[in-house]
């Protein structure tokens, strides 16, 4: 879906959803209203309420005037309403409140909710849009330097950088890496190897080596493309660590990868073998590939290799499987999730959530 057909799109599902005749089918969807709270302790509140699509029944809305009360036209179903003191206006963003400022009051505690105003530019579903407050006073006090906007299926996720030391370009490709976006990497190695068709195969069950080295060979260009991207270290140190980590398992895949392909493509189990004894740092992973590659004598020294051969695919699938099953994990993005997380909270990026449906 291009951008322009996106925005056509999310424009008709605003003005539908906010109709008065769609909204009452829409119980978690909300417009702001603008309200004077009068309670029976005495106090008044000014501020904002979210009308969600079941509070109030057909017609009363558009014909609310200001001065009107609400409470007597409340449906019986609500119990508490949502009140926010304030709702900030920030540019690309639009109207948010503060999370620590939300309040749930008892409709019972309530004498009169007195109608102002529609906030019109405040309208989405679920709870009212919120950050937290040290969020709001980033966005009021420092420059917003840059935006980028995820559009999901019924909600708009916004990631704001304010930090001098994150270029554009970094930011964007930090969004685009979000560990929950690339995890499928290792899913698809793992396809690749112990998947026949689209049902798991046993562990010595043929595969097609034509479909691996077919598989294999694509994703190690799209690899290769992809590290283009991480050339460039960044300043910020915690986007450097990140980059770094990408960029070292990457290097981990494409080796896997070279090194299967070549090793169909030969035939020679030597390849396997130059694996764990010369690429390879970890002593773990050496110990455990060289288990299955060696035999040993009765006294421990290493005898003959004892991998399967090359009659069929059955040997050489096998045998791929035994060299993923030990590198399962250091093929894995095991500390993507933390690093990221680390890049995104020490920068103090603010992720703000919008949904609309």
């Amino acid at each position: 879906m291009t951008k322009i057909s996106k925005a056509l799109v999310f424009t008709l599902l605003i003005s539908l959803t906010f109709s008065n005749s769609l909204r009452a089918d829409c119980p978690h969807c909300y417009i702001a209203a603008e309200v004077k709270l009068s309670l029976r302790d005495g106090e008044i509140k000014k501020g904002f309420i979210p009308i969600y699509g079941y509070y109030l029944n057909y017609g009363i809305e558009e014909n609310l005037s200001a001065g009107d009360e609400i409470k007597k036209n409340l449906s019986k179903e609500v119990k508490e309403i949502t009140f926010v003191p304030e709702l900030y206006e920030f540019p690309k963003i639009g109207m948010v409140a503060c999370k620590e400022d939300i309040q749930k009051i008892p409709i019972n505690d309530i004498d009169k909710i007195l109608f102002k105003s529609w906030e019109r530019k405040r309208q989405g579903a679920g709870k009212i849009a919120n950050l937290p407050r040290k969020d709001i006073l980033n966005l009021k006090n420092k420059k917003i330097l840059n935006i980028e906007v995820i559009t999901e299926s019924c909600y708009d996720v916004f990631y704001i950088n304010q930090n001098p030391e994150i270029s554009e370009r970094e930011f964007k490709l930090l969004i685009n890496y979000d560990p929950k976006k690339i995890k499928n990497q290792f899913d698809d190695i793992y396809r690749n190897v112990m998947y026949r068709k689209r049902e798991k195969a046993k562990f010595d069950a043929p595969l097609s080596t034509n479909k691996i080295l077919e598989s294999m060979k694509s994703d190690k260009k799209q690899l290769k493309r992809e590290l283009e991207l991480f050339k460039s270290s960044p300043k910020n140190k915690y986007l450097a660590q990140y980059f770094d980590y990408i960029t070292e398992v990457y290097n981990r895949k494409i080796l896997f990868y070279t090194t299967i392909i070549d090793y169909i493509e030969n035939k020679d189990r030597n390849i396997l073998a130059d694996l764990a004894d010369k690429e390879l740092k970890e002593d773990s992973l050496k110990i455990s590939l060289r288990e299955v590659i060696y035999k040993t004598n009765e006294k421990g020294n290493i005898s003959e290799k004892k991998l399967e051969g090359f009659d069929n695919d059955k040997e050489i699938s096998y045998n791929i499987r035994k060299f993923f099953w030990i590198l399962r994990n250091w093929l894995s993005l095991n500390d993507a999730e933390r690093l990221y997380e680390e890049a995104i909270n020490k920068n103090e990026i603010i992720i703000y959530v919008f949904t609309w449906d």
